[in-house]
């Protein structure tokens, strides 16, 4: 049902309104007749869907292969009993690990449902807790957490310190004595008796093992995980249906029931759910997403990919190998067989071989089929670029083939890059990192040709 304001009409799409709307008409006009009324047509109208409301582009409730974030929290639905959880166990404890897959919603749960929810709480009110920015470790975790608590002072105000994306401090800081001194900082938070901090960790499950490299976390840690269960199908549908009800949207019969069908146990439900409705909301009719719609994107778990083989199958040859060289830029192999994304300074895309207009042509392409995220910084040369959710590298059958392709290459970029961070940071000369590393200047050369083949070619 559709209430159409400032009119004297209200839109019945659903048989079952219409049916019963139907047998008040008769009901009423049996009574009109034993009074002796005149007889009137009391068929219900036919339903048309031309009057039917527009809803405009900015009410999308839906974030794609975005995380939800704090300001979302009006669209976050599905984890109402999980978030209670949460904030029950931060009642009694000082930290919580969420621990699953990449693409489980650890982030969005934090950052639109939990924090949310403190904030409100009278045990976590924003009016007396502090809620730094979110750090993301990086490279160099010590720095970022410094720079989260820029402006507060943990030592007078209590804290709920949340730390996204906590499996980089193992992947992307090789430096141990960095890692140390940032996982002791950690604990001290969670140990001290005033003020009583709290600190949320988000962690892939896959990197759980590389804790026990700091005994007095990991005891702290293995009394804090709480891992992420998958989207049951209830909560499936109440993603699907709330934030469209609260913005007016519809769905025809049978759309909402084979999304859910389709993700229902898929591990990484929740960006395929996400991507797969704001595909649906781009091809909405007025208020409508249509069956016919739900097809031709493919469905809940083609939707991805057709839209970017729909991408690069536009594109002409030369365009296609910018736009693969583009993205292996942006992935890295993780610990395991699987590979994880890798964001990278947009400057970084110079050094690629080719006309710097057609790669920034791409990268456009890319950001427009959101399928890429740049992250602007102080300044144009601060823009970070990113694969917008690693859904894409795990579902893109092309990409991963490249990068099945590539993986020896990709795997010494890694390590030629970790050394020259970890140089770097020596205050040593950047000239001599790759032969310091290989150990003879010819051996580096040697490498650093072949790698630039692979990889830049």
């Amino acid at each position: 049902m559709v209430l159409c304001q400032d009119t004297d009409y209200v839109l019945l799409d659903e048989p079952l309104q219409r049916e019963t709307a139907q047998g008040l008409l008769d009901y009423w006009a049996n009574v009109l007749h034993s009074l002796g009324a005149p007889d009137d047509d009391a068929t219900l109208a036919d339903f048309d869907p031309l009057r039917a409301p527009e809803l405009l582009d900015a009410l999308c409730p839906y974030v794609g292969l975005d995380a939800f974030q704090q300001h979302d929290a009006e669209f976050f639905f599905g984890r109402s009993a999980l978030i209670r959880q949460l904030g029950e166990h931060l009642e009694q404890q000082r930290l919580l690990a969420l621990i699953g897959p990449s693409g489980g919603g650890k982030s969005s749960l934090v950052r639109a449902g939990l924090i949310p929810l403190l904030m409100r709480s009278a045990a976590f009110s924003s009016e007396s807790w502090a809620y730094p920015a979110t750090v993301i470790p990086g490279s160099n975790p010590l720095a970022a957490l410094d720079a989260a608590l820029t402006n507060v002072d943990p030592r007078k105000t209590p804290l709920v310190l949340v730390i996204d994306q906590f499996e980089e401090t193992f992947l992307l800081c090789r430096d141990a004595q960095l890692r140390s001194a940032f996982l002791d900082r950690l604990t001290a938070f969670v140990q001290q008796p005033a003020p009583p901090h709290r600190v949320i960790l988000t962690m892939r499950r896959d990197f759980v093992e590389a804790v026990g490299e700091a005994p007095a976390f990991k005891l702290l840690f293995d009394e804090a995980d709480v891992y992420i269960p998958s989207l049951t199908a209830a909560e499936l549908r109440e993603a699907i249906e709330e934030p469209a009800r609260k913005v007016g949207l519809k769905f025809e019969a049978g759309v909402i029931e084979q999304l859910v069908e389709e993700l229902q146990g898929e591990i990484a439900a929740l960006p395929l759910l996400q991507f797969t409705l704001r595909r649906l909301w781009d091809r909405r009719e007025r208020n409508r997403v249509t069956l016919a719609a739900y097809n031709a994107i493919g469905g809940g778990r083609e939707a991805l990919e057709h839209a970017a083989d729909e991408l690069y199958d536009g594109l002409i040859p030369q365009n296609q190998e910018t736009l693969r060289r583009i993205l292996l830029r942006m992935v890295r192999p993780g610990l395991s067989e699987e590979f994880t994304s890798r964001r990278i300074p947009l400057s970084d895309l110079a050094s690629i071989p080719e006309d710097p207009a057609r790669v920034s042509e791409i990268v456009q392409k890319l950001v427009a089929a959101r399928l890429v995220r740049l992250s602007p910084g102080e300044s144009a040369d601060d823009t970070q670029i990113e694969i917008a959710h690693e859904a894409l590298i795990r579902n893109w059958k092309r990409l991963l083939g490249w990068l099945n392709d590539e993986r020896g290459a990709l795997y010494k970029r890694r390590e030629l890059t970790t050394a020259a961070d970890a140089w770097q940071r020596r205050g040593r000369p950047p000239k001599r990192c790759c032969a310091a590393m290989c150990g003879k200047r010819r051996k580096a050369t040697t490498i650093g040709a072949r790698w630039s083949r692979s990889i830049l070619r």
